[in-house]
């Protein structure tokens, strides 16, 4: 009789370990699972961050590549704008410095749709840019001025819009920020908008002064960055 009630102690005892083992397991597998998700997404985002990378690092390679060969300046503006554009750059870095409190507080929820749909923008809208760079052709400048034997160039995307390389620019701009996902970006989004569009404003007093009566005509006809609403 004592030697069954030993045995029937033993295999209570055995039982309770081997739940206790069970319970353990099942403790630590959500822990690997959760480790391996967070790993996973890691690796994710570091493919994402090389991706828009390498849109934005092709999209300049392209760009200097295609500034060769250009039709020679017959009238340019002052070369202020580029004064203006470093003067931003040097003022949002320096308010990202002395603010990063401000400037890298989350401006949306944390979630990686919204970084893969800002990789989408990006990539399209420098896929536009691209584009409109190629149909434009010599008459490309850096700097808003009127090329010796200039064309109005009204076909591909300048069908669509009248400045179709800032609208594929401002997109991507939008897009890679929105991945970003921090007040910060949002200054980014602004200032390249403001700066655009004064460019812009500069480049058409040149094209109509240019083309009196064709540019006129496309301009009521095509919108500036937006089609059918700016």
């Amino acid at each position: 009789m004592e030697f069954d009630e030993v045995k029937r102690y033993a295999s209570l005892y055995d039982i309770d370990a081997l739940l206790s083992q069970v319970k353990r397991r099942k403790e630590r597998e959500p822990q690997h699972r959760r480790l391996r998700r967070v790993l996973e997404h890691d690796h994710s985002m570091h493919v994402v961050n090389y991706m828009f990378g390498a849109l934005w690092g092709g999209w300049l390679l392209f760009w200097l590549v295609s500034a060769r060969g250009n039709k020679p300046t017959a009238t340019q503006k002052s070369p202020l704008w580029r004064l203006i554009v470093l003067a931003a750059i040097l003022v949002g870095w320096f308010g990202w410095r002395q603010f990063p409190e401000y400037f890298e507080q989350p401006l949306r929820p944390p979630s990686t749709a919204w970084v893969y749909i800002g990789l989408v923008l990006t990539a399209c809208g420098l896929g536009f840019a691209i584009w409109a760079r190629r149909v434009l052709g010599t008459n490309w400048s850096a700097m808003p001025s009127i090329k010796k034997d200039h064309e109005l160039i009204q076909r591909g995307p300048y069908r669509l819009v009248r400045h179709p390389i800032y609208t594929g620019l401002l997109l991507a701009v939008c897009g890679s920020c929105l991945a970003g996902g921090r007040v910060g970006n949002l200054w980014v989004v602004g200032t390249a908008a403001v700066l655009l569009i004064v460019k812009l404003k500069v480049e058409e007093a040149l094209l109509a002064r240019q083309f009196p009566e064709a540019y006129p005509q496309y301009r009521r006809r095509v919108k500036a960055l937006i089609p059918f609403i700016y």
